[in-house]
């Protein structure tokens, strides 16, 4: 592959400049990896040194293997909120990931009721929720996630942007694109090998071949 040359980037900056919008995401029409296994007290959410989940844990973790309707799903939050775990990151991402991404059982209001209850939710969990608005075909809840995940502090990933460019594609919306594309070079990313790969995916979406055909070639 040629060396990244700064011929695309150049083009991007300068239009992202001319719309004002640089290195910003466009929030006001949108208004109103494995996730880490460490134990979890229920009571303070502080991490436990041991390597081995308390038997609760490991008891709500086995309620998920059966699981085939959402009403399972209420009832396993019923238990996880019983058994004082609906603070524990670990065991919510499972669920939440359960009511976001499952095809047969997806749904992202409970998703989002179960989110809001979380005072410290992590990355993963922020990038299933993105990923989840993405799937059930609600981008601008997507967008509006990636706007709060970033006024809490939360920084975005390779996984936040792959998601976002998706939905950019989706949208068959070139400029969105192009300001999701500025992020990944403010956060460094735009490199890594999922996003470029989405970025390339992206805008030949958006019907921007040639600039999906430079990313290409400048793929180290």
């Amino acid at each position: 592959m040629a060396v990244a040359s700064s011929t695309t980037i150049h083009a991007l900056v300068t239009t992202t400049r001319a719309s004002k919008r640089w290195l910003l995401f466009s929030f006001d029409s949108f208004s109103s990896s494995s996730h880490p296994t460490t134990s979890i007290n229920p009571q303070n959410n502080s991490s436990s040194s041991s390597s081995n989940p308390p038997k609760e844990e490991e008891k709500l973790l086995s309620l998920f293997n059966p699981c085939s309707a959402i009403k399972h799903l209420e009832q396993i939050h019923a238990q996880i909120i019983h058994s004082g775990f609906h603070q524990h990151v670990f065991i919510m991402a499972k669920f939440i990931t359960f009511c976001a991404l499952d095809s047969e059982k997806r749904s992202m209001d409970y998703a989002l009721s179960a989110f809001q209850e979380i005072k410290s939710p992590d990355g993963f969990l922020w990038n299933t929720m993105i990923r989840g608005f993405g799937n059930a075909n609600r981008p601008k809840e997507a967008l509006c996630f990636y706007k709060r995940m970033l006024e809490v502090g939360e920084a975005a990933d390779n996984f936040t942007f792959s998601f976002l460019l998706k939905i950019c594609g989706q949208l068959r919306d070139p400029d969105l694109g192009k300001q999701v594309h500025c992020s990944t070079l403010k956060y460094g990313l735009d490199s890594h090998v999922f996003v470029r790969n989405t970025l390339i995916h992206m805008y030949g979406m958006v019907g921007d071949i040639q600039t999906a055909r430079h990313l290409f070639d400048e793929t180290p």
